[in-house]
């Protein structure tokens, strides 16, 4: 078994209870999470076209990502309502990794997202501090940039609702 080192991390603040009141809940997150996961290309531009097959418990998802000029498979674990692994197995061009996305709400009403990316080690890539940087600053961009449009479609479904 490959080990996967901790190659980035980070959190978004949601919500803060004191300005919550409620109105968004752990629930919403994980609705948007799964739409996140299951129509990703709904989240990200470069993202043409995404294949789903899932076991029968929704639970497991085996996923082909079509960017274009490359597919990418990938798996991904649905977890208790609070968190997706996604594991993308190495390839020639990429090292083995997995994006973990953990739903944390530390009081009632106070929602945070962490963002955890693991990969195995990969001569040149691993090494190259500035491509490290770049990398992390476009994940985090990227994320941003996801949550703001859950958040955005989350308020869309409460507006419609009422």
């Amino acid at each position: 078994m490959t080990v996967l080192n901790l190659v980035h991390e980070h959190i978004i603040e949601i919500a803060r209870a004191e300005q919550n009141n409620g109105l968004l809940t752990r629930d919403d997150l994980w609705s948007q999470l799964k739409d996140f996961i299951c129509s990703p290309q709904s989240f990200i531009e470069s993202l043409e076209a995404c294949a789903i097959s899932a076991d029968s418990s929704q639970t497991h998802i085996s996923r082909t990502l079509d960017f274009g000029a490359f597919k990418l498979k990938d798996t991904v674990e649905l977890i208790d309502g609070r968190q997706v692994i996604t594991h993308v197995p190495a390839t020639d061009m990429i090292p083995e990794s997995e994006f973990t996305i953990t739903i944390e709400e530390p009081e009632k009403g106070s929602l945070f997202m962490r963002f955890c990316y693991k990969e195995a080690y990969k001569q040149g890539l691993s090494d190259n501090d500035q491509v490290q940087g770049l990398r992390k600053k476009a994940w985090e961009d990227k994320d941003l940039r996801v949550v703001e449009m859950m958040m955005e479609r989350l308020l869309k479904q409460k507006t419609n609702a009422q």
